[in-house]
């Protein structure tokens, strides 16, 4: 009868102060890509996925990733005004000139902070993974960089995508 009685305090405490563990890096990122392989192209599969390298940035490191990034998406706006002004779209060709306005002193800005930028202080992880996919009878292996901050947010979705958007359009 003790027992009984231990047990039923016992088991309470169990149940609220257990944890479930938590779910790994290379989990998440798979599971990431799962996701954004299914709204790209639901007909490819992730064969298998795996953590290649796993590097800490250091603030300046992840500055001039972030102005790549935001470079590569300004000259895509600066193509989308050139298309616009060779097509003659004068509403398009206002819109992407205002944005093209507004990303030009951004990108100047990030820039300039990458001088400052620490080299010491952590400013997140870069984690190369190696994929294959499979589609159509047709298996690719690609190399994906994933860059996180110190949240854990991944920074580079678009460019993820776009990687997997190019493997797609050669498997077809």
């Amino acid at each position: 009868m003790k027992g009984v009685i231990g047990i039923a305090f016992i088991l309470p405490f169990i149940f609220t102060h257990c944890k479930s563990k938590p779910v790994s890096l290379s989990e998440q990122l798979e599971k990431n890509l799962l996701i954004h392989l299914n709204k790209i192209d639901s007909t490819i599969v992730l064969d298998s996925f795996g953590i290649i390298k796993i590097d800490t940035m250091v603030e300046r490191l992840g500055k001039m990733i972030e102005d790549v990034i935001y470079k590569m998406e300004m000259r895509r706006v600066e193509a989308q005004l050139a298309n616009a002004v060779k097509e003659q779209k004068p509403d398009s060709i206002e819109f992407y000139q205002g944005e093209v306005n507004y990303m030009q002193p951004q990108s100047d800005s990030l820039t300039k902070v990458i001088s400052t930028a620490d080299t010491t202080r952590k400013f997140g992880l870069m984690v190369i993974c190696k994929a294959r996919l499979k589609k159509n009878n047709q298996s690719r292996t690609t190399l994906l960089y994933y860059y996180l901050d110190n949240h854990m947010t991944i920074r580079n979705s678009d460019r993820v995508d776009n990687s997997v958007s190019e493997l797609s359009r050669e498997m077809n």
